[in-house]
């Protein structure tokens, strides 16, 4: 029994000892568990807290310091680095930030060659571990030599943003935990960078794009299926006058041009695929030109458009004066040539009237016909003369020229005619105006022009409406202008656009040429300035006469030389003349001189005539002359080249008003005269030649 009691004794002291220790293995087992568990809780709250970081800011700065943090508080570790990979070299990085003992790397660039251990994790896309004992080291990059050290890439999205490493100054290995963790570091690190990257994109493109937007010259507009305004640069918003934020959520029709059905009518078109011409139409709205144009915006909305608004009030008044000036050079040839061709019987008519009013045979009861026939022959030579100013583009005598004294001089001419009117004067000139250059005659004629009309279009008006013209000079940064407008009744819109082209008129039949403001308008091109017509929908017309600001020229305005020479009877210097022109102006030059007792020849032929010249002795040569003409040309060349004692005691007479005709007589440094001439003209140049 004792022994059975023993042996039982020891059987259960056995099983409760083992009992014990297996008890204690468990707890040691257990208490591993624990540990381990609580270790993999606090790497998953140190990732939740990473991921919340980095998904909470998309700056790469920041993310790559915050990334380094935490792999310094949760890895065993006395450096980390991150380099980030060179986005224009993919083999080249560079040190973003480093914390501990490579905290000195920061900034530092890492060329392939000098990559080591860095560069291994990136090329081979896994990490790279180097471990060197006894007191050895291994190159993590060129010159930066470490006993521990391990490498992580930064890949996500099939695309590598750059390494992130971690060393250790003394001999202990990073155990796989260690590693495990950089791995997921460097995962929750990547996609981060690789976001923040896709985001700083996005923002650069969105600020680039809102920045071209917002610098075109063009309005530019994102319009809805109601054409309603979603998106407007600053451009439109300067066009229409408001800011930005006043125009969204408006109606771009009546924004833009007020009640338009015109305009939605073209948004319409556009929407159906229709694809119209450009919308252009002046806006009094914002009294501007406006070329508008649309285009669907696939991918937003059914019936959004991008609509492109360019002002082209500018261009199109330059299109307009250019056309304008194009009419004006067509019209300019055919008045050249008609004035040509009216010259010849102006001038004999003219000159016959004459000679017949100072013959004491011719009977009284027909002087007042004859005198009928000068008037009206002298009115038709006015008109030729003004049709050859208009044709003409003479150089203009420039000098100094003060506007302020141009309008008073001209103030001065028509202030008889603005009492007898009972018009009233209002003037209001610029003091200290700046001095431009230019011909002050001329300019004189154009204001005297405008004012003219300006009475003229007052005598319309009843007696209960005001009659008033107003005059104002103003100088701006690059010209002085001068303004001139009245109460009348105005110019039609449709005429207004042709109101500088000859022969156009708002006065009655008989009253007016119509070549007043095209000549106005060609002196003022000739100075290089302008002359613009506005009239308002209630009556009134302002014209606005600009010139540019030059410096002036020191002399005086050189004054067109004119004949001077004493205009007493040719019949004291008495002579053989010959004429050679046209038959009808051929008789009227020889009734002119035959009735101061002079032996007049006449011929039209010029190979007659140089046979005249040869047998034959002349005080006086009167002959047509024209460039183009051939029997002109041989006659004037003949005396030029063989006969240039001749020409000094020649009279040269021209219907034509071509630049290079003037030239040519100019070249011959002869006595010249253009038709119609006045007989009394006439005469003083034929007393110079025959006097001498």
């Amino acid at each position: 029994i004792i022994a059975i009691l023993g042996s039982l004794a020891a059987g259960t002291i056995a099983f409760f000892v083992g009992r014990i220790k297996a008890a204690k293995e468990h707890s040691i087992e257990t208490l591993a568990v624990r540990q381990e568990l609580s270790q993999r809780l606090g790497e998953l709250l140190g990732l939740q807290e990473l991921s919340l970081m980095l998904s909470d800011s998309l700056e790469l700065d920041r993310i790559v310091d915050e990334v380094v943090g935490h792999v310094r508080s949760f890895v065993d570790a006395d450096g980390v680095l991150l380099a980030l990979a060179d986005e224009d070299n993919g083999d080249a990085m560079h040190v973003a930030s480093a914390d501990g003992s490579l905290s000195d790397l920061i900034g530092q660039n890492i060329t392939q060659t000098d990559a080591g251990l860095l560069g291994q994790a990136q090329t081979e896309k896994h990490i790279a571990v180097s471990h060197i004992e006894d007191g050895m080291s291994c190159e993590m990059i060129a010159g930066s030599g470490v006993r521990t050290c391990a490498a992580a890439p930064l890949e996500a999205h099939g695309t590598s943003s750059g390494v992130l490493a971690v060393v250790r100054d003394h001999q202990t290995p990073f155990t796989p935990e260690d590693l495990r963790q950089l791995s997921t570091v460097a995962t929750h690190a990547a996609i981060a960078l690789q976001n923040a990257k896709f985001f700083d994109l996005i923002r650069t493109g969105k600020e680039q794009w809102e920045a071209t937007f917002d610098s075109l010259a063009n309005g530019i507009a994102v319009i809805d299926d109601e054409n309603t305004i979603r998106r407007a640069n600053r451009a439109l918003a300067e066009m229409v006058s408001q800011p930005i934020t006043g125009i969204i959520g408006d109606d771009i029709c009546s924004t833009v041009m007020g009640e338009s059905p015109e305009l939605e009518e073209h948004f319409e078109r556009e929407r159906g695929e229709m694809n119209p011409e450009p919308f252009c139409q002046q806006t009094e709205l914002h009294d501007l030109t406006l070329r508008i144009s649309a285009s669907p915006m696939p991918g937003v909305g059914d019936g959004w458009l991008v609509v492109q608004i360019e002002d082209v009030t500018e261009r199109t008044a330059m299109e307009a004066q250019l056309i304008q000036s194009e009419k004006m050079a067509a019209v300019g040839q055919l008045v050249s040539g008609v004035a040509h061709d009216l010259n010849n019987p102006i001038t004999a008519i003219a000159g016959l009237a004459d000679f017949l009013l100072s013959q004491e045979s011719t009977p009284e009861h027909d002087k007042d016909h004859i005198e009928m026939i000068h008037q009206q022959s002298e009115r038709a030579a006015h008109i030729v003369r003004n049709l050859l100013t208009f044709a003409r583009k003479d150089p203009v005598e420039t000098g100094k020229a003060d506007l302020n004294d141009i309008t008073q001089r001209a103030l001065d001419l028509i202030h008889h005619e603005m009492k007898l009117t009972e018009v009233e004067l209002e003037v209001n000139l610029e003091e200290d105006l700046p001095v431009v250059r230019g011909d002050r005659y001329e300019l004189q004629r154009v204001v005297l022009n405008l004012l003219t009309n300006a009475v003229q279009a007052l005598s319309n008006n009843s007696p209960e409406q005001p009659r008033v013209v107003s005059l104002s000079t103003v100088s701006r940064k690059d010209s002085v202008s001068l303004l001139v407008t009245d109460t009348g009744p105005g110019i039609d819109r449709e005429l207004l656009p042709q109101i500088f082209l000859p022969f156009v008129t708002t006065k009655a039949p008989g009253e007016g040429t119509g070549l007043g403001l095209s000549i106005a308008y060609r002196i003022m091109q000739a100075h290089e300035g302008s002359i613009a017509a506005e009239s308002g929908p209630g009556g009134g017309t302002t014209f606005t006469v600009s010139l540019p600001l030059r410096e002036p020229a020191d002399e005086e305005p050189v004054l067109a030389k004119r004949q001077q020479s004493d205009s007493s009877s040719v019949s004291q210097q008495k002579g053989s003349i010959l004429v050679v022109d046209d038959p009808a102006v051929q008789q009227a030059i020889r009734m002119l001189f035959s009735k101061d007792g002079h032996a007049v020849d006449a011929t039209r032929d010029a190979s007659q005539a140089l046979a005249l010249l040869a047998d034959n002795y002349y005080d006086l040569i009167i002959a047509e002359a024209t460039s183009t003409d051939s029997m002109g040309r041989q006659f004037a060349d003949a005396l030029s080249n063989d006969r240039p004692d001749l020409v000094a005691k020649t009279i040269f007479i021209t219907a034509d008003v071509r630049k290079d005709t003037e030239e040519w007589l100019q070249e011959l440094d002869c006595t010249f005269l253009r038709k119609p001439f006045d007989p009394n003209e006439l005469r003083a140049a034929a007393v110079k030649i025959l006097g001498s």
